[in-house]
């Protein structure tokens, strides 16, 4: 498989991937790790793809194949200790649960 270089050229300060690995949205902002990029994945896809696919003839809904949540609940601690896990624990699971990406594209 090519390399991202070989396929578009990088033009550090530019929308798409930077010289130092992250990728700059056209929106200005710096996503520097996989969980940054599959919830900007999923926003564009719900709010940007899905809306326009539903405007073609003959389309009748576009649904997103993963499930991700950009919001959480607070968790109380007294229930974690009941249960023996701690906050990271918490965070480490949630963050290995959300790598998935629609159809499983990478």
């Amino acid at each position: 498989m090519p390399s991202r270089e070989a396929i578009l050229p990088l033009r550090d300060g530019q929308p798409g991937w930077q010289s130092d690995g992250s990728y700059l949205t056209p929106e200005g902002d710096r996503l520097t790790d996989d969980f940054q990029r599959t919830v900007y994945l999923r926003t564009v896809q719900d709010w940007i793809i899905r809306p326009q696919m539903k405007t073609v003839p003959g389309v009748a809904g576009a649904d997103a194949i993963a499930v991700l949540s950009s919001s959480f609940s607070a968790a109380d601690p007294t229930r974690l200790i009941a249960y023996g896990l701690s906050f990271s624990q918490v965070v480490s699971a949630i963050e290995a649960n959300n790598v998935s990406r629609g159809a499983n594209l990478h």
